[in-house]
């Protein structure tokens, strides 16, 4: 976990939110850190703080946990319904998630965004997303595309989607996948916003799809 938060099964990935049926109503998994993510609470509206149950044996307490970058981020999605916040994150963003209610229809986002908030020397790769279609309906997903390779993929075939896309894949087929585009230029990878030192770190991949 990221942002101070403790290693535990409360701040582990994925976080699902809502209720459908016998389980949630959205799922999702973030691969990132955010700067901004209280600031981003307080805009959406989303309470920083939880009361949870523990037990051990026969006895239970009531603890309150503060929740973490990626869970805040992922709630503002499921509350929103829109694609708002990712305009608004100050940081690093790979995601998937998916609504249950929605069936075999999974999101992917991989951002890039200034190195600086307001920085004018062009957009870098947040976190890597590759996805690697074995079939028509047969999709893979990973931030390392080592282990990608390891289930059949290679580097023309295991590739890096589109920056500050959000696709929507339904029935696995990657190649009819919704796509949304996003500006991330407003954002920005830090908050700071002073004179760089240091050179530019380019992606590390170039984007396929």
């Amino acid at each position: 976990p990221s942002n101070g938060g403790t290693v535990s099964p409360e701040n582990s990935h994925p976080f699902g939110f809502g209720t459908y049926q016998d389980g949630f109503q959205m799922v999702g998994v973030h691969n990132g850190t955010l700067k901004n993510h209280r600031e981003l609470a307080e805009k959406y509206e989303i309470d920083m703080s939880e009361e949870i149950v523990k037990t051990n044996g026969a006895h239970s307490w009531t603890v309150n946990r503060t929740k973490i970058d990626s869970e805040v981020l992922l709630e503002i999605l499921w509350k929103t319904k829109s694609y708002d916040v990712l305009l608004d994150y100050i940081g690093i963003a790979a995601l998937v998630w998916t609504w249950p209610e929605e069936p075999n229809q999974v999101y992917l986002w991989s951002g890039a965004s200034p190195n600086w908030k307001g920085d004018q020397d062009g957009l870098f790769e947040e976190r890597p997303l590759c996805v690697y279609t074995k079939s028509k309906n047969n999709m893979f997903f990973s931030s390392i595309d080592e282990s990608l390779y390891a289930i059949g993929g290679t580097p023309d075939t295991a590739k890096q989607i589109s920056y500050n896309v959000v696709y929507c894949v339904t029935d696995g087929d990657f190649s009819k996948a919704e796509k949304i585009h996003m500006s991330r230029r407003k954002s920005g990878q830090s908050e700071i916003t002073k004179t760089k030192t240091y050179s530019n770190v380019h992606p590390r991949h170039s984007c396929a799809y």
